[in-house]
């Protein structure tokens, strides 16, 4: 027997996880209206690519933003974190 490398397996076990998940009728319609959104938002920005690049900008100042905020998070816990250690030290 031939041995499959691991991104091939991967993508098998995907491939039958999704058949299998389309076996019920809820999922697979709400698959086809998910790719009848996505062609109709594709043939929108087609004809409009200036919205197509007003949408990217729109997406890429939400993820700045995102990203800022989850930075600045991780900066508190940090230190919290900082701040329990020189706690115990102390104590």
């Amino acid at each position: 027997m031939k041995k499959y490398s691991w991104k091939r397996r991967v993508i098998i076990g995907a491939s039958i996880g999704a058949l299998c998940a389309l076996l019920n009728k809820e999922t697979r319609n709400g698959a086809k209206q998910w790719a009848e959104t996505v062609m109709s938002e594709m043939r929108e920005y087609r004809q409009h690519p200036s919205k197509a690049v007003h949408d990217l900008r729109l997406t890429v100042q939400k993820l700045d933003y995102y990203a800022d905020s989850l930075v600045e998070q991780l900066n508190k816990a940090d230190e919290l974190v900082q701040n329990r250690q020189h706690d115990k030290y102390i104590d």
